[in-house]
């Protein structure tokens, strides 16, 4: 399999990684300031400024988070949208290609992944077409989470983490593991390039819920690991370690 994926051309995008989200993360970010336009009265002046101060961002309000927390983690999304685009599409969501990929971030405060409705997009759309055993129907699934990665009755997603034991799922999510970490899941059957998304060099654990196998490599595209439907990883190994860079679902 090493032979044929080496046919896959890679794409290299530049800007902000792992580490200044993660930074994002940790830093609170209060709203930036816009130059108020000039005015010749000073009642105008004083009503020009306050409305330069930016409109909250409806995302962090909705997070349901103390403020601070929720700037903090819409800091890190920002980070990831100015650097890699994609679209939000919930307080904890950034999804690419309709929502055949999405970027989890963990609550700032708990450290755990999101899974109830309001924060994650599975529990949301429809079962489509393309992914490993799908059929398209109606109306969507009831979706459920192994270690915060999603599947249901005809969808699994694969799953990569930013951090040991699936972003440190047996904290239990009280917090004392630290910020949790990004996680990445794929629905798609074919390659895909981590670095697209800002992940490559990143990934320490693993779990694939799909029903198919998927084969993992580094930038070199030399074989790191392979992953058996249904299997999952709270560690790759240190010789393994963040250096995932793209990987083939092969269905």
């Amino acid at each position: 399999m090493r032979g044929r994926f080496t046919t896959v051309l890679r794409a290299t995008f530049a800007g902000v990684g792992g580490a200044a989200l993660a930074a994002a993360l940790v830093t609170p970010s209060g709203a930036s300031a816009v130059a108020a336009p000039a005015s010749s009265g000073s009642a105008g002046s004083a009503g020009s400024a306050a409305a330069s101060s930016e409109s909250p961002n409806p995302w962090i309000k909705k997070s349901g988070l103390p403020p601070a927390a929720a700037k903090r983690l819409q800091a890190a999304i920002d980070a990831q949208l100015a650097a890699h685009g994609g679209t939000q599409i919930s307080p904890y969501e950034v999804a690419y290609h309709g929502d055949d990929v999405v970027m989890v971030f963990a609550n700032p405060v708990t450290g755990a992944l999101p899974t109830d409705s309001a924060n994650r997009s599975e529990t949301r759309q429809p079962t489509r077409p393309g992914r490993p055993g799908a059929a398209a129907t109606l109306a969507p699934l009831t979706t459920s989470y192994r270690y915060g990665c999603p599947y249901n009755g005809t969808t699994g997603w694969t799953c990569f983490y930013q951090n040991i034991d699936f972003n440190h799922y047996s904290c239990g999510g009280t917090g004392s593991c630290g910020d949790g970490g990004r996680m990445l899941e794929f629905t798609t059957c074919g390659t895909q390039d981590l670095s697209a998304y800002g992940f490559s060099g990143q990934t320490t654990s693993w779990v694939n819920n799909t029903s198919a196998y998927v084969t993992v490599y580094d930038v070199n595209n030399a074989l790191l690991w392979s992953e058996s439907p249904g299997s999952a990883s709270s560690y790759v190994g240190s010789g393994d370690n963040d250096r995932a860079d793209n990987f083939w679902l092969i269905c």
